[in-house]
This record gives structure tokens, sequence and C-alpha cells, in this order.
């Protein structure tokens, strides 16, 4: 197979189609072997080192063994979840709910890692509701249609005893209840007049909560534990505050209720069990309202115990109430065993008022009231537009950010600014040409200028902080031609202007040598070609001045690194960091993220917290404090050069938001290390293969340099993983996030072809070439709304619900919107054709 430069990479295959070997244009080879079940057995790399795998019954990959017996090994439970990893350098044990969703995860084993556990938990439709890290738990809080619509940090969750009914932040939904199953809340819990076993979503309507007692009224027995927060300071009795409602209570019924009032007061009160006849709450033995209105946030506990009730706040006893002492109240309440809400009365008292709200159907003990439990402290808030976008979020620090989108969804404004005075952090204007590259940047430091070639690459750049525009040409495989490089046949980098280049059998940069002065830096990979150690040496030395190394865990994400004589470790959720500690296994940062990959939201070093700011890259442009003052700032060139940073604060997010190493000058992207002074990542692209897999081409027309960064456009694309070039989230991703919302509401499957084409239609050369950027736009909202008819369409109907459709069907008028825009069908993979069983159900 020849490239763009007439270069030839050979690959053989056996009789069944199985890949045997890849020659690459410099005579180097890797080889494969298998098993009988086509599982990957060996992979001979190039440098004649050999990696084995080994499998179980059922082909799941229980081995992976290095050269020098560096053993890698996998469990899993009976369902097929991968449950322990172990590897030399790390462990990593994990555990699942009975829908395969991950429950908890630990590090341990390791001297390499410090031992820390990690718990999740999730709602009805697989969202992530919590993550505790044993420092604090954060929340997160969606929308109708499972988008992100808030975060939180510092919320203590309730003990998981059996005897926990319910528990939720009161933050207008309901829908994180614990003791769930498919939607219903154990115990007899109701929301809301008539949502009971529904959405539990608060309308601001008659919204209630409650249970009942099951047990007789002497021996009903039941906890509330929350925040509360009321405001006024008037002293009224219960009958002239109380809401303006009649509610009957049955004969011999004993209940009770707390509640607030119009006015922003709480009060408790109780209904005896004689004919529904009740009292006030009594203390110190006058029969008054129990009122907290101080406008700050209580801790407030409200036991029942038989005939007893005690009220409780911030862990001390207010007052207790026998139901058979005292004189009636005035007014009737309603029956039940507990409830807390507006008594039907047409007002929500949830929002801004009550939070982190527990019930248990025990009475709790003091020290259980007393034990800590921190309320939610928000971090983060998300608004979007009706296709998904998001155009604004508003962060804790009293910071908001707001996008505005032209009709191709082409984000043309980012404005970071004070909420409070509209005081500007800074911005990001946008403008593109005809084909949806970006043309102009325009931010607080002034206009960046951008040109491209017929490919879409970069081949000119202006900016405010340097004196000489740069520009850029690229040979047919996408390698630079300016700047005195010279290439060879394999692609690898040689010499430019400064430096020279050696590399070793696997493809990877070995040596990188400053001509001026003879210093070099030498770099060492592991046998899976991740960088281990960077030294840095001068010239006629053999002693290295500066010395770093790397660790990896068993899923190949970075969990240590040594520079400088300081030691790093990190403890990951999924692919972002969580934790940060120092060598001594000390927590020295905690990292919060937003949704999508290299979305940082704050971090958080000792008592000090700080927010990040990031333009239409991803690129990380300010951090502020917790007043909204700027703390660091950043600029860069089009590769991801750092121009400036001023401010003293470290923390690692910089360009398109991956990790910097300042001690080498590479980006850590994951797969590979990328070096923004040349353009170029050191290691050849892995491909997106799993942990077993034979790194196979993706398709013929991606047979380009294996070096280049970002398909040579780092205006407009990133590459979070190191193996793919894409369009940043939260621009024209999200726009087809609609497609996984099919997903989880009708438990469909979207479709691959519509969803390759919403994501990274430029990453397709076919389609590029065919569709500029208006009407790549244009065609993710039309399939859309083909999809949408498509499961309206009751003559396709595959389910016993409403919205999944057959795959026939969709796929059908999927068809319509590409052939009405002249893209044909051969620029898709060959399963575009065969959609059946790839769709709905």
């Amino acid at each position: 197979m020849k490239d763009a430069k007439n270069q030839t990479t050979t690959f053989a295959y056996d009789s069944r189609n199985r890949l045997l070997s890849t020659t690459d244009p410099l005579g180097k080879i890797e080889r494969y072997t298998y098993d009988g079940n086509d599982n990957l057995l060996t992979r001979i790399t190039p440098k004649n080192e050999t990696i084995s795998f080994a499998y179980d019954a059922v082909n799941q990959l229980l081995s992976k063994t290095l050269p020098g017996s560096q053993v890698t090994s996998y469990l899993y439970d009976l369902a097929g979840n991968l449950t322990t990893v172990m590897d030399p350098d790390s462990v990593l044990t994990m555990t699942y709910d009975q829908a395969k969703r991950l429950l908890n995860v630990t590090t341990a084993g390791s001297p390499h890692q410090p031992t820390v556990s990690l718990g999740y938990a999730y709602d009805a439709n697989g969202n992530r509701l919590t993550l505790a890290d044993g420092i604090k738990t954060t929340s997160y809080h969606y929308d109708g249609l499972n988008r992100l619509t808030g975060l939180g940090d510092g919320v203590t969750l309730p003990p998981p005893t059996a005897s926990l009914v319910a528990w939720w932040t009161g933050d207008g939904t309901a829908a994180d209840a614990q003791g769930t199953n498919s939607g219903i809340l154990r115990n007899g819990v109701a929301f809301a007049a008539g949502l009971a076993g529904q959405a539990f979503q608060f309308d601001g309507v008659d919204d209630e909560i409650g249970f009942t007692s099951t047990v007789g009224r002497f021996g009903f027995q039941a906890t509330v534990d929350l925040w509360i927060k009321t405001t006024s300071t008037r002293r009224e009795t219960i009958m002239s505050d109380r809401l303006t409602c009649t509610v009957t209570s049955p004969a011999n019924a004993a209940s009770w209720e707390l509640q607030l009032q119009p006015n922003g007061t709480a009060s408790v009160a109780v209904a005896g069990p004689d004919a529904g006849a009740g009292t006030t709450f009594v203390s110190g033995g006058v029969a008054t309202t129990q009122r907290v209105n101080d406008g700050q946030w209580h801790r407030l506990g409200v036991v029942r115990n038989g005939t007893e009730l005690r009220l409780y706040r911030d862990g001390q006893l207010e007052g207790f109430w026998n139901f058979l002492n005292g004189p009636p109240l005035l007014t009737s309440l309603p029956a039940g065993g507990l409830r807390i809400g507006s008594g039907g009365c047409g007002t929500s008292p949830f929002t801004g008022q009550l939070d982190e709200i527990t019930m248990a159907d025990r009475a709790w003990t003091v020290a259980e009231l007393q034990a800590p439990r921190t309320q939610e402290q928000p971090v983060a808030s998300y608004v979007y537009d009706a296709l998904s976008r998001r155009i604004a979020t508003t962060l804790s620090n009293g910071t908001q950010t707001t996008y505005s989108y032209d009709p191709a969804s082409q984000v043309t404004n980012i404005l970071h600014q004070l909420t409070a005075t509209s005081a500007q952090i800074n911005k990001a204007d946008y403008l593109y040409n005809g084909v949806g590259n970006r043309t102009s940047l325009t931010d607080r430091r002034g206009s960046q200028t951008f040109g491209y070639d017929n490919l879409d690459r970069l081949t000119s750049a202006s900016h405010p902080l340097l004196g000489t525009p740069q520009n850029f040409a690229y040979d047919p495989v996408g390698n630079r031609t300016t700047g005195g490089t010279v290439v060879n046949a394999g692609n690898q980098l040689t010499a430019d202007t400064n430096h020279t280049y050696q590399y070793d059998d696997n493809g990877n940069l070995t040596r990188k040598t400053l001509l001026a002065t003879g210093n070099y830096t030498q770099y060492t990979y592991d046998v899976e070609n991740r960088l281990t150690q960077v030294q840095e040496f001068a010239a006629g030395n053999p002693t290295a001045v500066t010395t770093s190394t790397y660790r990896y865990d068993g899923l190949g994400r970075r969990i240590e690194k040594v520079a400088n004589g300081q030691t790093k470790r990190y403890v990951y959720d999924g692919e972002d960091i969580l934790l940060e500690y120092d060598g001594a296994n000390t927590l020295q940062a905690k990292y919060t993220h937003g949704p999508g990959i290299d979305a940082p939201i704050a971090v958080t070093k000792g008592a000090d917290t700080f927010f990040y700011h990031q333009d239409g890259l991803g690129s990380v442009t300010d951090l502020s404090d917790a007043a909204g003052a700027t703390a660091k700032s950043y600029s860069y060139d089009s590769y991801g050069n750092i121009l400036e940073s001023p401010g003293t604060l470290e923390q690692p997010y910089t360009f398109t938001g991956r990790e910097f190493d300042a001690e080498s000058g590479l980006s850590y992207y994951r797969a590979r290390y990328y070096d923004p002074a040349s353009g170029r990542f050191l290691q050849q692209d892995p491909g997106s293969a799993g942990i077993n897999s034979a790194r196979l081409p993706r398709h013929p027309l991606d047979l380009v340099s294996q070096y280049v960064y970002a398909a040579d456009n780092p205006i407009q694309l990133i590459d979070s993983f190191g193996n793919e070039p894409q369009e940043p989230g939260g621009v024209g991703v999200e726009a087809c996030k609609y497609y996984d919302d099919v997903a989880r509401v009708n438990r469909c499957k979207y479709h691959p072809y519509a969803r390759e084409y919403c994501e990274n239609p430029k990453q397709n050369p076919c389609i590029r070439s065919l569709a500029s950027a208006g009407t790549i736009s244009v065609i993710r909202q039309e399939l859309i709304i083909e999809d949408q008819k498509a499961r309206i369409d009751r003559s396709t109907e595959a389910c016993d619900r409403p919205g999944c459709a057959t795959a026939e069907a969709v796929t059908a008028y999927h068809k319509k919107v590409f052939a009405a825009h002249g893209i044909p069908e051969w620029c898709f993979p060959s399963w575009w054709l065969s959609a059946r069983g790839t769709g709905d159900r």
C-alpha cells in the first residue's frame, strides 16, 4: 500500500484474513500470531521484543506478559466485568451493580500509588449521581434530557443502613433519591400529590414528600435529617402564618408535619391520635412554634419515636413533645406518618431552602444526628439551548462563561466574566471560512489570523505576542517542509533548523540534539512504546543533568512522575486525574471535571480552590480564585507553545486541556507525548485498538505521517487520547448527543454511521471533500429530524414502547439526508449498508 509520497507499507495476512505482519517504508517489521479463536497471542515488535497474551475459555484477556517477565493480569466477575488489573506498578480492583455500572474502584498494593477507594452511584437512566473519593463527595444533577446541569462538592452521604428510605439533594429534583428500584421508592415514599412512583420532579405545585406509618401510631419510628435555611424574623403564631389551606385529618390518625411557611420560616407541628386534634411543638413548657429564621444554613433533625417527637438543631436538642399531652392545634394536620412540603397549598418549599434531605424509617440516635454531615456546595451549573449546545456555565466563585453559535453550530463567541459586575476575564471571538476552518481569534491580547491550504492544513498564523507570523508548508503526507526540516522515508523528522533527531526501531524518538551546543535530550520507552524516562545531557558529559521518570497502571494511565526531585502520584476518575499526591502519599490537589473529556472545572490545593476557563479549543486560558480574581493566565501559539504564563499557581492543564510537563517541555496526550516545538508526537500513532489488539490502520486514506498532530490543523482539531484528531466537544458533538439520549431513554442503540458523521465528519476524507462546514451542520440537524420521524412512524415500530424503530427504517430515513446532499454510500464504512442488527431492537 503506497501513501501520497509513493512510500510503501506492506501488510501480510493468513488464510483467515488475520494480519500477520506490517512492514513500514524503512523495512521495520512487526509480526503477530493468533490462537484458534482469533485472539492475538503474540506481538513481536520491530525491536524483536515479544508481548504475549493469554485468554480464558470465553476469550477474556487473562494476562499480558512483557520481556523480563513483567506480567499484567486481569480478573473478571461472572457477568464479564473487569474486576482486577494488576501490573508491576499498580493494583486496581473494581465492583459493579447488576446493570454492569461501576460502583467502586480501589487502588492498593503498589508502592507507586496511594490506597484510595472511589464510590459511584447512578440514577435510573445510568447518569452518575455521586462520586465519593474518601475526602468528599461530588454530586451531579441532570435535566429531563439527561444533560448535566450542575455539580456540587462536599456532600456527605447518609449511612447506607437498611432503615434508609430516601436521600436527595434539595435542588428541585428528587431523581437522585437512594433506595430506588426501577424508579419506585421503597417503604411507601410518595413524591408530590399524584406523582408517586413517577419522575419525582418537583414542579412547584403541591410539592411534598412523605411516607405513611404502617406499624400503628404508637409504634411508628421515623427520622428526617436535612439542611434548612429560612430568612423571616417575624414571630407569629402558626395560625396566622401557616399555609392558607385546609387539610382534613381522619379520626385516630397520628401524624406530624415539618413545614416551611410562605414568609420563609420553618415550623414543626404534630397531630395527636384523637380525632385529628393536634398541638404545636412545645419547647420549655411553652406552646410555641419552633423556628429557624436567621438566614443561615442549619442542620435540622426531627425524630419520631412512638408517641414522642424530638427536634434537634445542629446536633443539639431544641425540645420534645409527647402526643399524649398538650393543648390541641387550632387547625387540623394531614394524616400519615411523616410529611414535608406544602401540604397541598400549591407552593414549593424546596428549592433554595432545603438541602441534603435524608429520611429513615427508624429513630436515629443522638450520635447519628451529631455525626458529620456536610452540605453540598455548588461548583458549576450548565444551561443548554434547544440543540443541546451549552450556552452558559456558571461557577461557584461568581464567574460565568457564555457561548454563542452561528447557524452552522460553530462557536463564535466565548465570554468569561464576573457575574456581579460583568467585568471581563477573557473572551474568544471566532470567524470561519467556507469550509469551517477558524480564520480569526480575538481575545483580550488582541487578534490572531489563520490561513489554510486546500487540505485544511494550517499554513499561516499571527499572534500579538509573536513579532513574526508563523508560516507552514507540508509534504503530501503532512510532514512540515518549512523550518529546515528533513524527514526520512518513515516520516521521521531527522533534522530542522535547530536540532537533529534519532529514533529506535519501533519508531520512537530517542534523542534530540541542539545543534548550537551539542546538548541533547535522551528519551527512553518500555516495550509498549510508553515514555518512561527523559534525561538532559550536556555535550561531552555522560552524566545526566536532570532525569524524569514516568510510570503507568494496567489501563495505560500515567500514575506517577518524578521530576526535579519531586514525586507526583495520580488517582483517576476514568481518564481524568481526580487526586494528586506527593511521594509520601500526602494529598496535594483535588480536581473536579465537567462533562466531556479534558474539561477541568476546579482544582483545590490546601484550603484554596481555583477555577478553570477554557477557549473554543479547550485550552486553559485563565484560572480564577475563590473571589473571581485571575490567579494564572496562559497564551499559546498555533501549535501550543506557551508564550506567556503570568501567575505563580502551579497546575498541569494547558493547551487543549492536556497536561504539560514543564520538566521536558512535552504535553501528555495519554497514548503518547506531544512536542509543541516541532508540532509532532514523539511516538507513532498507536491507533485506537484495545490492549490485546494488533495495530491496524483505520483506512487506506489514513496512511499519512504517523507523527502529525491534529491533521496539521491545531486551530480546529484536538487529539485528547493521542490516537485520533477530532473536533472539540461542546461544539458539533453536543448537537448529536441526541443519539445517546435515544439509546438511554428507549434502550435502543444509536446508529454508528450517523453518530460518526455527527462527531467527526472531517476525519472521513471523502465527507470532508464533499461537504462544507455549513453543509455538515445542516446534515447533522437533518439526521436528527429524520431519525425522529422514523421513531414516530407507527409502521416501523420495533418494540412495545414509543421511540423504537427497526434498523432498516431508521437507515432509510437517514439515507434520504445523505442522498439529498450528494454524499455517496461509499463514503462510509461497509457497515453503513448493513445496519441490520446494529440499530434499534
